[in-house]
């Protein structure tokens, strides 16, 4: 029989002790930052640019990856990350997969400045902004989210349109009068719960998502619940590698010379980041091929 403390040296219940402390805040260990890292590393490299055509504009635009923002809309109700998973967030996620077809995708969970609790979900898909509304405020109205936002807008606003002073320098009066007239107008059964954008612009796509998604701090309390997550492929994929041959190393020098990249040394390891994609130049066709074919194989499985 076993009895007492698994980890009788002090070092080690101090470790234990301050993993406990970083998860109670809502943060980041090293450990799942470098995982985070590796699934956006994953999703951008194996997400192409391609050519979309928009029904409602009727014009054709450049798509690579889409961000986007699910909130609960219900104030009072303040769901556990476990409850919000289990509610919601996993029944949107089948819906994707079943229905769009989405196979990579990374999530982020975040407390919103009331204290409940949204998401932040990257893909390579392009879906209508109207159907992430439609699906996600059916599942919020599913399980009563709905119906209590109703009421609470309804006691705020039962003397006609009340202004939001609180929030007058991000959200102007014309605008709160706009969604005021939009909310009596639908009985308000419609809450501007989503937002969806398209990002193709960034000239460093990984490090813009890295520095946006890895915070070291997510919340200032934990969410009671998962804080990040992504798809299996990108999970189960590691990172492409190949044998280092004299032809890199000349590429690598000339690149370093010429100021195309720079050379960071750690401990362990030495990191070469380039300003350009470079991996037709540095690559041979047999290696390219093959890193063609890896990134590919991600986006299938």
């Amino acid at each position: 029989m076993y009895s007492g403390n698994r980890y009788k040296n002090p070092l080690q219940q101090l470790i234990l002790k301050n993993a406990r402390t970083i998860r109670y805040k809502g943060m980041l260990s090293s450990g799942a930052k470098k995982r985070m890292a590796k699934a956006i590393t994953l999703l951008v490299s194996s997400s192409k640019t391609k050519w979309l055509f928009n029904e409602v504009s009727k014009r054709y635009f450049y798509h690579r990856l889409s961000f986007i923002t699910l909130t609960v809309s219900d104030p009072t109700e303040k769901l556990t990350g476990k409850e919000a998973h289990e509610k919601l967030l996993s029944h949107f996620l089948q819906w994707l997969r079943r229905t769009k077809n989405v196979t990579t995708y990374i999530w982020k969970a975040e407390l919103q400045e009331n204290g409940q609790i949204h998401y932040h979900i990257t893909l390579p898909n392009f879906i209508n902004y109207q159907e992430i509304r439609d699906k996600w405020n059916n599942l919020q109205r599913k399980v009563g989210l709905i119906t209590n936002y109703r009421a609470t807008m309804m006691a705020f606003h039962a003397n006609g349109f009340t202004v939001r002073y609180d929030l007058i320098k991000k959200w102007s009066y014309s605008k709160q009068k706009a969604a005021y007239e939009k909310g009596i107008k639908e009985d308000w059964q419609h809450p501007n719960s989503t937002d969806i954008h398209s990002v193709r612009k960034v000239t460093d796509m990984c490090a813009y998502m890295v520095k946006e998604i890895c915070k070291s701090v997510q919340n200032e309390s934990s969410i009671g619940g998962k804080v990040w997550d992504c798809s299996d492929n990108l999970k189960g994929s590691k990172y492409f590698s190949t044998v280092c041959e004299n032809h890199h190393i000349d590429f690598i020098e000339r690149s370093i010379k010429e100021k195309k990249a720079t050379q960071i040394d750690g401990e362990r390891f030495t990191l070469i980041k380039f300003k350009d994609n470079i991996e037709k130049e540095v690559l041979t066709k047999e290696q390219y091929k093959l890193y063609v074919s890896f990134l590919n194989l991600i986006q299938e499985q």
